[in-house]
């Protein structure tokens, strides 16, 4: 993923003036040549200088190598917020395709922070301990997460909103394995999982259908929610949007 938006996905976001669903202006002016300016030294910096010393091999083995621990530390820290029982998995409603919950309400209880009174787990991970926070409020610097995350939490326990977090890594670590291991042990008909998968497979994509939606609707037709494995369909969802690029399941 990160060497797909390093190498292609930040020309085409920006040539195509949309990220994902999501209108963004194209860059001009000044905004271009920084753009441009950012990815000519990231270009020379990570193979450019490197190839003066060593062989392309090892330039493009080293990079590979700083990819694949770039990718494992976002793993480390993304799965503790998000990969929990504490966290909540909400679909949206079929006929709208929209979450009932309020905004702000979805942002604190699909989110868990985490070693929140550790500064080097802050500094380290610049501020995503503090997820919640960093969801709610995405412009804010982070280094004001740990002023702030006391008032959300009395504003969370005044209007009776849950929230969550894990107060070691260890701790959350724990709970990412007991969600596992409890979706692992769901019952699902064999039946309604293997016509799913040709569901995935086989049908037409939509273009103007969101991942999300596509994984929500997708999961609603397999089977019931409370009965299907979600990590098989989870795996089987993302390998199929990966082989398909761009490919999006639509259930009308």
């Amino acid at each position: 993923m990160i060497v797909k938006w390093q190498l292609f996905d930040d020309f085409y976001n920006a040539l195509r003036g949309r990220c994902a669903n999501h209108h963004i202006p194209r860059p001009k002016g000044k905004e271009l040549f920084i753009f441009l300016a950012g990815k000519i030294l990231f270009f020379s910096w990570a193979f450019g200088l490197p190839l003066f010393f060593h062989p392309l091999s090892q330039v493009l083995l080293f990079y590979g190598l700083a990819m694949v621990i770039a990718i494992a530390t976002l793993s480390l820290v993304f799965i503790l917020p998000h990969g929990s029982g504490e966290s909540e998995f909400p679909v949206p409603e079929e006929k709208t395709s929209r979450i009932t919950n309020q905004w702000a309400v979805h942002q604190v209880r699909v989110t868990v922070d985490f070693m929140r009174n550790s500064p080097v787990a802050t500094w380290l991970s610049g501020g995503l301990n503090f997820h919640r926070e960093h969801h709610l409020f995405p412009a804010m610097c982070h280094v004001h997460y740990p002023r702030i995350a006391g008032i959300v939490d009395e504003v969370c326990e005044k209007f009776g909103i849950k929230h969550s977090e894990h107060h070691s890594y260890v701790s959350g670590l724990a709970a990412h394995y007991r969600w596992l291991r409890h979706m692992g042990r769901a019952l699902y008909d064999s039946h309604e999982l293997h016509e799913g998968i040709v569901f995935c497979l086989l049908l037409r994509p939509q273009r103007k259908c969101s991942l999300e939606n596509r994984m929500a609707r997708t999961g609603a037709v397999l089977s019931d929610q409370n009965q299907f494995n979600h990590t098989t369909f989870g795996l089987l969802a993302l390998w199929c949007v990966s082989g398909f690029h761009q490919a999006s399941v639509h259930v009308e």
